[in-house]
């Protein structure tokens, strides 16, 4: 397959994802700037294509059509870049756009072999690319390590917090109970002494009712 074939194959996938964006840019904003990069992108390539069939364009076709393919390597790239804000998401779609890269890299070597002079700067750039691509997925992929180990940590302090008020309201517990005997305890101590008092001060009464009468006898005689 020809190097040209090739890029008109990347416009048509970029052309069906474009699509595909603008079908879920009605309910999400990301995918709205997406696919308005995206747009921007693909007018871009198919420009690029106009220019790489032209009988008379004053280049090389090595080198149109390695400017068709950095086109449509650069969309990739600004479509991994937009879609960022997704953490768990985005490692999948950069270890695509890995592929993806490397995919295009070695069409770009394989068509240019001749005139490698040509491509130098394309291949480093795709180099550069590459090593930004594997960098974001090993940032996303540790701070997602870093959220994880956070949220067990915060989880134990919370564990930890929850013993600890159990414990300390079965303290609670327990003192208001031993309270509430002690309470009790002397509560019945009074009652009982209040009734002793009360029965001795019956029969004092009782004694002088019964004495009073002998004593009047006594004195009367």
């Amino acid at each position: 397959m020809s190097t040209l074939a090739d890029a008109k194959n990347e416009v048509q996938k970029l052309v069906r994802y474009y699509n595909d964006l603008k079908a879920e840019a009605k309910n999400s904003e990301t995918a709205a700037n997406a696919a308005e990069n995206l747009a921007k992108q693909i007018k871009a390539m198919q420009q690029t294509l106009t220019r790489l069939q032209e009988p008379k364009n004053g280049l090389a076709p090595e080198m149109l059509q390695a400017e068709a393919e950095k086109v449509a390597l650069e969309a990739r790239i600004a479509q991994i870049e937009q879609e960022q804000q997704q953490a768990r998401e985005q490692i999948n779609h950069l270890s695509q756009a890995k592929l993806e890269l490397k995919r295009l890299k070695n069409q770009v070597e394989g068509s240019l072999l001749e005139r490698e002079s040509l491509n130098e700067n394309l291949q480093s750039q795709l180099e550069r690319l590459m090593k930004k691509t594997e960098i974001e997925q090993q940032e996303f992929k540790t701070q997602l390590e870093v959220i994880r180990k956070q949220a067990e940590r915060d989880t134990e302090v919370l564990r930890i917090q929850r013993d600890a008020a159990r414990a300390q309201q079965k303290v609670e517990q327990e003192r208001l109970e031993a309270f509430q005997a002690q309470i009790g305890s002397r509560f019945r101590w009074i009652m009982l002494g209040a009734a002793g008092g009360m029965l001795l001060g019956a029969g004092s009464i009782v004694g002088i009712l019964l004495f009073t009468p002998l004593l009047d006898g006594l004195i009367g005689k």
